[in-house]
């Protein structure tokens, strides 16, 4: 499968989109298919400092907490309509909501230019009704019995792929992805450099912890820092890299070295730990995990 990258670069960092071609997704020419959908949203402030939204697709619910770059999402079935959510998350809590319409008029969003097709159709308004949350050891609560929040409706659209990096030329991207298949950690580094643009030389880390709670509990924790470049670096030919030792500052700590052992394969080896919200520190180097790199 061979995969492309653009990168699209701003003054506070870089954000780096993967494309894997081909797909079942990806229509003949390149253009993709975005099915209809609605998808119910609405957000709280939870304790500390947190920030709480709920997201309800399908017959799936989801609660997310975050803070800076960290994140812990919890996901359920559960009932999903226009103007209900109702879900449990074990024993971390609940939502049971309806949604009232703030009846004004519903905005219709502009479609994106590679895009053909009706633009989304969204009606805000408040929902109604009861939230209870409380993440492990306690790092942030929520109780409340109304929330701000929209109802976005998703006609169907057929979407080209962007263009590749024209307006950013010299842009080199160097990728390296580790992951556990023990403890579920993953993680992953980005580094994109440009000879034309050296200041906006950047590396991105970021790292997720996967977690199974019984039969019908899925919770995904993510932390991600962007720093300088430095703090990735690597030895070795373009497109044959050698080895490289990472650095991220918090919520990460330690160091990591890849040593390429086969093809683009190879030993990740370290102190390397991210602070995960609920669980704290877990390893993210050593024997168990398996590596590999490219750029």
């Amino acid at each position: 499968m061979r995969m492309r990258i653009w990168a699209a670069v701003s003054g506070v960092g870089v954000v780096i989109f993967l494309f894997a071609s081909p797909s079942a997704a990806i229509a003949k020419g390149g253009n993709f298919v975005i099915e209809p959908s609605q998808t119910m949203e609405f957000w709280l402030k939870g304790s500390n400092g947190y920030s709480i939204s709920v997201l309800g697709n399908g017959g799936d619910v989801s609660l997310t907490a975050r803070h800076g770059g960290s994140s812990a999402s919890y996901s359920t079935r559960g009932f999903v309509s226009p103007t209900r959510i109702k879900a449990r998350f074990g024993q971390l809590g609940r939502v049971s909501v309806r949604f009232h319409s703030a009846n004004g008029p519903r905005r219709v969003l502009q479609t994106a230019k590679n895009c053909h097709g009706k633009g989304e159709v969204v009606d805000r308004g408040h929902w109604v009704g009861r939230v209870e949350f409380e993440g492990e050891q306690a790092y942030t609560t929520v109780h409340a019995s109304r929330a701000r929040g929209k109802v976005i409706k998703t006609p169907k659209r057929t979407c080209s792929l962007p263009g590749t990096e024209e307006g950013h030329p010299n842009l080199r991207v160097t990728f390296l992805h580790a992951d556990s298949q023990a403890s579920g950690a993953t993680f992953a580094a980005f580094k994109v450099t440009s000879s034309t643009y050296p200041k906006f030389d950047t590396a991105v880390f970021t790292a997720s912890l996967l977690e199974l709670r019984g039969r019908r509990l899925f919770i995904d924790r993510s932390i991600s820092v962007s720093t300088e470049a430095d703090a990735f670096a690597s030895t070795g030919k373009k497109n044959h890299i050698e080895s490289a030792t990472i650095a991220p500052p918090a919520p990460f700590k330690g160091t990591a070295t890849f040593q390429r052992t086969n093809g683009s394969k190879g030993s990740w080896s370290g102190s390397l730990i991210g602070d995960f919200l609920g669980r704290g520190e877990v390893a993210l180097a050593g024997p168990e995990f398996s590596a590999e790199i490219q750029g």
